[in-house]
């Protein structure tokens, strides 16, 4: 997770593709009660995979975004779509969505490859995950 954002937002701020895409993995099955290293494989998150050869992953997804949100594996998604609502789920201290990108090279969550947020975005509101 070298490259990697924690975004500080409130449980149920929406959360939106950065790109076009599929819809590769999901999971939302987690309360938004964070917690200790334990809780480290149970986060909800949404995995996109894009046409430039990337993918992106969005963490700690909010409990139930899919009764909102009927979106499925293999599913295709817009630039912008609503795709989930952040959350506090798996390991973490604070309502929070930590962003990544990977390329689409492996089969599963693997090293970061750096990337930029749209400069329409408010800096002060990003951290760089640690």
């Amino acid at each position: 997770m070298e490259y990697a954002y924690d975004f500080g937002v409130p449980i149920g701020m929406p959360v939106y593709a950065m790109q076009s895409g599929k819809v590769i993995g999901l999971r939302d099955a987690y309360p938004d009660k964070g917690g200790k290293k334990q809780n480290a494989d149970k986060f909800n998150f949404i995995w996109l995979e894009h046409d430039n050869g990337v993918r992106s992953a969005y963490i700690h997804l909010q409990q139930n975004f899919r009764r909102r949100i009927p979106l499925r594996v293999n599913d295709r998604v817009k630039a912008g779509q609503l795709i989930g609502y952040s959350g506090n789920s798996g390991w973490s201290t604070a309502p929070h969505l930590h962003v990544e990108v990977h390329s689409s090279s492996g089969s599963a969550f693997g090293q970061t490859l750096p990337f930029v947020i749209a400069a329409k975005c408010d800096s002060k509101s990003i951290a760089k995950a640690d």
